[in-house]
């Protein structure tokens, strides 16, 4: 879809540890830097930028890739996003040769997005600009600000608004801004009826836009105070509290949190996130200053909200209504704060309390700090909330316990998981031996994904290099006794390993026979080394990775960061090459022998005894050259 010449190119002259390094500090370790990786919660940095290869890689998490790979991971573009994005940086003209309907089809998504935007960005203003002007009802919208204690700034700030009590008041204004009924139909403005006609969606209601990086992509409306002039009809008795638009182009809720617009600076800058459950809650607690601070938008907490999140911030605080849909909200969120790696507490209100109310009440500073700053630790949260619902009831009990001692188990600090240990058992009311059986129990499916999770930082050059070269030298070493489908796997990885940590190989002669020799997906990627060494004297690390498989990516990546090594460690890596080599090529001669056997047998089937005696003469001059090697 896209030249591949063009990449490189931009490839080439973008620096990746500049482009992480806007976002993530990096600090030089050997002959790379390093960082806490942000995909994943650990205490030891293993996340590593290799400025010689142009990659990045996490030894926990194993997320890898290039500049390319990091917009899309991190930043949430498209492949087509974040090469616009590198290009526009690089000074690289994109060329509009793509294939004619496809062109056609990016600028017509393009201009339909630009058209939305535009119709939000009108709708927008317009309903700020009602809120203080002299509409007649535009008082009882600000009364609810007031009454809430929401300055005029805080309003500004969040561009709040107010949609008339009228059913044509947006689509009069959009249609003398030449914005088509159609798009803002689309946009969720406006709802159309089966007689052609539109009317607007909001109606009478205080509005709350929802805005992304560029700009507003939808509304939450919460309906004003009625009052005897408000025309009949324009709010009917049955309509919510709150509206959100619908999931149009722009929108899509699950995706969206209302405030991360505002909030955006703050949670980078300290890396942690404030989740609460409403609008007002969202710009209450801006106002008394918890700048980081968001909301889902008239749903559950979602996946994609908190791996959004997780982009931003380590750590997650969730300070929901003190109700018993409150704490039901609470144990979903913290699963799904788990999943994205987010470290969570949460902050316990008074019952039948939202942040808006309890900070309306005026709480002390310790008070405040206690809920929004301190809480509690998730376990701690989720135990508490566990013996609250299992009561008396031993079944009850060990549910309970069943339920906790997965992420019990997952507690990477000893102490801290003895201590939790004790807890369950005091406050389940269940001995130590039952608690103790029931971790080793969830430990023996959390294992693996905690020593990944809590990966130590990458070794130096040498004992990075000292491991393959050990492993090669294994792999090399025990062919002997393996099936010919076995020794052509590990042969092939060892040829493959070397060459990648002693890329100058590839200019020998015994790489131009491993390059005939190999098969299937290590033949691709070999092959590729070498054209790209001998073209460039380099590895194109970004370009063997676009060749590799998901499951060969980290494993291709761990190689390639490896950097200068000792000369007695590339001297151990010539050797073991050679080895590869020359197993290979027995391999191969094994073939040629069974091929001519097979051959010199069906021809002698066939009455064919001279033809069959040659091939057999070939046979065996072939096995008796294999031996002499």
């Amino acid at each position: 879809m896209f030249d591949r010449a063009i990449i490189e190119a931009i490839r080439d002259r973008v620096d990746l540890a500049e482009v992480i390094g806007e976002t993530l500090p990096l600090r030089p370790a050997g002959g790379s830097l390093r960082a806490k990786c942000p995909f994943h919660q650990e205490r030891t940095a293993s996340f590593h930028v290799s400025p010689g290869v142009q990659l990045y890689h996490c030894f926990g998490c194993k997320a890898s890739g290039d500049v390319f790979r990091w917009l899309e991971a991190r930043e949430g573009l498209t492949f087509p996003e974040a090469l616009a994005a590198l290009a526009e940086r690089a000074g690289v003209e994109l060329p509009d040769d793509r294939d004619p309907a496809q062109l056609a089809e990016v600028r017509r998504q393009s201009d339909l997005t630009a058209r939305l935007r535009r119709a939000m960005d009108a709708a927008s203003a317009f309903y700020e600009a009602r809120l203080w002007s002299d509409d007649p009802h535009t008082e009882l919208a600000r009364g609810m600000l007031a009454e809430r204690g929401i300055t005029p700034e805080t309003a500004r700030a969040f561009r709040l608004g107010y949609a008339p009590a009228a059913w044509r008041a947006l689509a009069d204004h959009l249609a003398s801004q030449g914005v088509s009924p159609a798009d803002a139909e689309m946009a969720g403005l406006l709802v159309g009826s089966e007689r052609g006609s539109f009317h607007d969606r909001f109606r009478h209601r205080l509005m709350f836009p929802v805005e992304d990086q560029r700009g507003v992509v939808a509304f939450s409306g919460r309906v004003v105070w009625m009052r005897e002039d408000v025309p009949e009809g324009v709010v009917p008795e049955d309509a919510g509290k709150y509206i959100n638009s619908p999931e149009t182009p722009l929108f899509r809720k699950a995706e969206h949190l209302y405030g991360l617009a505002e909030a955006r600076v703050a949670i980078r800058a300290g890396a942690r996130v404030v989740v609460v459950e409403g609008n007002f809650d969202v710009v209450q607690m801006h106002q008394h200053g918890f700048a980081n601070t968001v909301a889902p938008l008239g749903t559950a907490f979602t996946p994609q909200q908190a791996r959004a999140l997780r982009k931003l911030a380590e750590a997650a605080h969730f300070v929901f209504d003190g109700d018993d849909a409150g704490r039901r909200a609470t144990r979903a969120s913290l699963d799904l704060a788990a999943a994205a790696d987010l470290t969570a507490r949460v902050g316990v209100l008074p019952r039948g309390m939202d942040p808006d109310s309890y900070l309306r009440a005026r709480p002390s500073d310790e008070d405040r700090a206690r809920v929004f700053g301190e809480g509690v630790g998730a376990i701690e949260w989720l135990l508490s909330d566990a013996v609250a619902q299992a009561g008396a009831s031993f079944d009850g009990r060990l549910t309970a316990l069943t339920a906790l001692a997965p992420r019990v188990a997952r507690e990477r600090d000893p102490v801290r998981r003895l201590g939790l240990a004790a807890l369950l058992s005091r406050h389940l009311g269940l001995d130590r031996p039952t608690v103790d059986a029931a971790l080793r129990e969830a430990s023996s499916t959390s294992r693996r994904q905690l020593a990944a999770g809590d990966a130590a930082p990458m070794p130096t050059d040498d004992a990075a290099a000292e491991k393959i070269v050990q492993r090669i030298l294994q792999r090399v070493g025990q062919v002997e006794g393996q099936t010919e489908a076995q020794r052509l796997r590990s042969l092939q990885a060892a040829a493959l390993e070397t060459v990648l940590l002693r890329p100058d190989l590839l200019a020998s002669t015994a790489a131009e026979r491993v390059a005939e020799l190999m098969e299937g997906a290590p033949r691709v990627l070999f092959r590729a080394a070498r054209d790209g060494w001998l073209a460039r004297e380099r590895l194109d690390g970004p370009g063997l990775l676009a060749l590799a498989s998901d499951v060969e990516r980290p494993w291709l990546t761990e190689r390639l960061m490896v950097g200068v090594l000792s000369d007695d460690v590339r001297e151990r890596l010539g050797v073991n090459f050679e080895r590869a080599v020359e197993a290979l090529q027995r391999i191969h001669a094994e073939r040629v022998e069974a091929f001519l056997h097979t051959q010199a047998g069906a021809l002698a089937a066939q009455g064919a005894d001279g033809e069959a005696a040659r091939l057999a003469n070939e046979a065996l001059t072939a096995k008796r050259a294999r031996l002499r090697r």
